[in-house]
């Protein structure tokens, strides 16, 4: 909806805590996994760091509970969490930190 000139929508974002967090991260992961295992990726919006952040915890979190790799893109917009593959995870691995 587009606002008056100099006037701000009362709509405020609020970081999750961590007990929000740690909360989100258990709920999602099953919903994840089953549908990776479903449909090989999962897509969500997460246009703010600390959606990113989650999803990517999310993703993490799945691939301990099954046992694969999984790699998670993110683009500012949405982030897709898929199977990840060996050589590039190796790839990953061997390539020098970003600063």
């Amino acid at each position: 909806m587009a606002h008056p000139a100099g006037m701000q929508s009362g709509y405020r974002r609020i970081p999750l805590s961590a007990e929000e967090q740690a909360r989100a991260e258990a709920i999602f992961a099953p919903y994840v996994a089953r549908a990776l295992a479903t449909s090989g990726r999962f897509r969500v919006s997460a246009d703010t760091p600390d959606q990113e952040e989650l999803f990517q915890a999310v993703a993490r979190r799945v691939s301990d509970m099954i046992q694969r790799p999984v790699v998670s893109c993110a683009n500012g917009r949405e982030i897709v969490i898929t199977f990840g593959h060996q050589e590039t995870l190796a790839a990953v691995a061997g390539a020098p930190a970003r600063e």
